[in-house]
């Protein structure tokens, strides 16, 4: 073989060596490096300064291969280090070769169509053929058939004839492959049909044959071949089955025909194109958003059903096929604490093993979703960069995986990229000692063990896996026996710091990784005894011991010789701390009771009730669960707190004309009839003045109607005793509404916010004349939980509009004379 290629290789060769891949190295003093593969062809590597990860010299004086198959080059200007695993990924970029080379470097938008690769850049469009290896590059050229604009963000190939390009700010164009013509379609926000952006953000034709644009700015688009109009689809302010968002990112449809829409700002929205309705899963009102970052760059529907979401600042998050077959949105997510390399996710392709492939900002990452292990890819295992763009990621049709960066494409078939099996060695490099750094050898005493003080309160533990692929991807874990419960991940570091250890022995464990991921599971032990203070010694515990003994036979003596005083002496003593006990429990019952007590009515106060409601609201949503799951549920039917509030009509004449103690006898009389007209488990208050809150609970409107004509006439008909011969009359003012304003909504409005609206509605009854009720609730118009936040500080116009029903005495339905206290 070498005779065979000697005519090939015209340098002076100062070494060479062959590879654990049977590859023959040639390393040359003033030439680069020669190579021969198994397929007999040779490579030449030469110094190149247009290009970073060319080698440092052309003057070549040493290769070597290290047990993890990594080449270390010796140069005469510095070292170079090639991993042989780059040989498994393809590299597109910008180069020098024009007819090879892309247009231009910034990845936006991959497709695929037969041979053909359709690589959209900010610099045009690129087609490269792979079974030519070359490539045809299209910009915008003015007053000839060709782009619309250079900077091409999104692509969708149909067929030949038809491939979809959407541009940053110039809409839309369809370009025919063969015989390149090109029909653009230019935004025109407000006229009916146009695209209403010029944003182009991503394209997909579904399974139907349905063209659907996503925009950011104009929502979402679906155009129509036979009219070449668009029908938009967008966010409406008070709609809440519009988008959530016009500023659309991604789209992409699942298995059973549903479009997942990904907004920069607003969540994820899922639109069924059968009936046009959308459903959010995650606007900033709800606090089950799909991502909390509102940024969904990605959307992937797995081969098991399982949707995942590439997000901002969040991380992968998915939701569960059987969860979602449920309907149960419950979000579920990975992060860099779980092995990604970023939480910034930008593309998510699916291999034929079912393994997720992640581009992100800080690498890529391989998941193997049914054992949730992560495997790790940057710039030292080959990829292009570890920085990755939005929308720049394709497999095609032979399953070869494209994700598109900053300054290139890298691209590779997933099952070539094999972790490496190498074991790496791991060593424990420093000892810390408080401020002061050791080598394990300087302290290992003569039985291998390494030995500390008491006073030794900080103690480290520095080390590293012997792996030098990528050493910034290897991984460590640590556990000291006999302290750690577990083992504890080290994240970014190779220490271990421990202070304050309590006297004993431990052993310290390290296990660690090699750049793809594969751990040594033997580890690096090494045995440490920690020696306990003077004071804590076997010598100080003997004499303790001793010590305690003759305390202890001294103290029995002394305790014989008292012990029936002091048995005496005791039992006086416990029976006083009961009788103490007892008079202290009796007074905090006395100070509980008085503090959420009247004093005057001994009916409840307002504290009583605001400790209460928690309790009373808990097992309300209960009931309204079930109610809503049996449909027994309306405006005026089902659970509901009601909140009656009312005051006494010419109370003040009393006080002023009668004093203050016929307003008592008043109250105390007011306070009696309550108690008789209302039901045990209803809270009746006196909640300051002459003015009362009951709150309880009722099925029906019309139960809280009787029960407030029912005061209104026992008061009205009631000879109140003031201290005077002649009895008084007053009448009331009463006003209430019910919790939950609005079953379909029932955050909207606070119980303080209804009792608020109740108390409003007394001062309806005082404006009608007084001696009446009047209640609010809301009507069978559908409103936002917007309007109503602000019935409270506009009931006349929500009562205009027509969002709330206000209800009132009437004398010929309720006749006060069948009423009695």
């Amino acid at each position: 073989t070498f005779h065979s290629h000697a005519s090939d290789i015209n340098a002076d060769i100062s070494k060479i060596l062959e590879d654990s891949d049977g590859t023959i190295w040639f390393t040359s003093v003033s030439d680069g490096i020669f190579y021969l593969t198994q397929e007999q062809k040779i490579g030449h590597l030469t110094q190149n300064p247009a290009q970073p990860s060319s080698i440092t010299s052309n003057s070549i004086y040493d290769i070597i291969e290290d047990a993890n198959g990594v080449l270390w080059v010796g140069t005469f200007n510095g070292l170079n280090k090639w991993n042989m695993a780059h040989k498994r990924f393809d590299l597109l970029r910008v180069t020098e070769d024009k007819s090879r080379s892309l247009i231009g470097p910034n990845i936006t938008a991959i497709d695929s169509f037969e041979e053909y690769i359709f690589i959209a850049t900010t610099d045009g469009l690129s087609i490269f053929n792979t079974k030519t290896g070359l490539t045809d590059n299209i910009m915008s050229i003015e007053g000839e058939p060709s782009l619309s604009q250079d900077t091409v963000m999104s692509l969708e190939v149909v067929s030949e004839s038809e491939v979809w390009l959407g541009y940053r700010s110039k809409g839309a164009s369809k370009y025919n492959m063969l015989t390149g013509a090109f029909e653009h379609f230019t935004p025109a926000r407000g006229t009916a049909g146009k695209l209403q952006s010029g944003a182009i953000t991503s394209i997909l034709q579904t399974k139907n044959g349905t063209l659907w644009l996503a925009t950011y700015g104009g929502g979402l688009h679906k155009y129509d071949r036979k009219t070449k109009t668009f029908l938009q689809y967008s966010s409406e302010e008070d709609d809440d089955f519009s988008l959530s968002s016009n500023r659309l990112i991604s789209i992409t449809e699942d298995q059973t025909g549903l479009l997942w829409l990904g907004t920069f700002d607003n969540g994820v929205n899922v639109l069924n194109p059968s009936t046009n309705s959308v459903y959010r899963l995650g606007d900033k009102t709800n606090e089950n958003a799909i991502t909390h970052s509102r940024t969904a760059w990605v959307i992937h529907e797995d081969n098991l059903g399982n949707i995942w979401f590439g997000t901002q600042g969040e991380g992968l998050n998915y939701i569960r096929n059987e969860d979602y077959e449920r309907g149960i949105f419950s979000i579920n997510s990975i992060t860099r604490a779980d092995g990604l390399p970023s939480n910034v996710v930008f593309g998510i392709l699916e291999d034929d093993r079912g393994r997720l492939w992640i581009s992100t900002n800080r690498g890529m990452a391989k998941l193997t979703i049914t054992t949730g292990e992560m495997v790790t890819y940057t710039e030292a295992h080959g990829l292009l960069s570890r920085e990755f763009n939005s929308g720049a990621y394709h497999r095609a049709s032979d399953g070869k995986l494209y994700f598109g960066g900053p300054i290139g494409v890298t691209t590779f078939y997933p099952e070539s990229i094999k972790p490496s099996n190498y074991s790496p060695p791991i060593d424990i490099t420093n000892i810390q000692i408080l401020n002061n750094f050791y080598s394990v050898s300087e302290l290992k005493n003569e039985h291998g063990v390494l030995q500390f003080g008491y006073e030794d309160y900080l103690i480290g533990f520095e080390f590293a896996s012997l792996d030098y692929v990528s050493p910034n991807e290897n991984k460590y874990k640590y556990k000291l026996e006999g302290f750690d419960a577990d083992w504890v991940q080290a994240i970014d570091t190779r220490r271990a710091t421990y202070t304050n250890l309590p006297p004993g022995a431990y052993e310290f464990t390290v296990m660690a990784t090699n750049s793809d991921g594969v751990w040594n599971e033997l580890g690096q032990s090494i045995g440490i005894a920690v020696q306990p203070p003077p004071w804590r010694s076997s010598w100080a515990y003997i004499i303790y011991s001793c010590l305690i003994g003759i305390t202890t036979v001294m103290g029995f003596v002394y305790i014989s010789n008292k012990s029936d005083s002091q048995r005496r002496y005791r039992q006086k003593l416990e029976e006083e701390v009961s009788q103490r006990t007892e008079q202290l429990q009796q007074a905090n019952e006395k100070l509980l009771h008085a503090s959420i007590t009247d004093q005057l009515t001994g009916l409840k106060n307002r504290r009583y009730l605001i400790d209460a409601m928690p309790d009373l609201l808990d097992g309300l949503m209960k009931k309204l669960a079930f109610s809503t799951e049996t449909g027994i549920l309306s405006n005026t039917m089902g659970p509901r707190l009601f909140f009656l509030t009312f005051d006494m009509d010419g109370f003040k004449s009393i006080n002023d004309t009668y004093g203050h103690d016929a307003g008592d006898q008043v109250i105390v009389q007011v306070g009696n009839i309550l108690k008789q007209l209302t039901r045990e488990l209803d809270i009746v208050t006196r909640w300051g003045g002459d003015e009362f809150l009951i709150v309880g609970e009722r099925d029906d409107i019309n139960e809280t109607k009787l029960l407030a004509e029912k005061i209104r006439a026992a008061i009205a008909d009631h000879p109140f005793d003031i201290g005077e011969p002649k009895p008084g009359r007053l009448t009331s003012s009463l006003g209430f509404s019910v919790y939950p304003f609005c079953v379909q909504a029932p955050d909207a409005m606070s119980w303080q916010q209804v009792h608020l609206l109740a108390d409003k509605t007394l001062y309806k009854s005082k404006e009608a004349g007084r001696n009446t009720w009047t209640g609010v609730i809301r009507t069978n118009t559908i409103v936002t939980s917007e309007v109503i936040d602000t019935v409270n500080s506009s009931i006349d116009d929500a009562i205009d509009e027509g969002y709330v029903t206000l209800m009132r005495y009437e004398p010929q339905i309720f006749k006060s004379s069948s009423i009695s206290v």
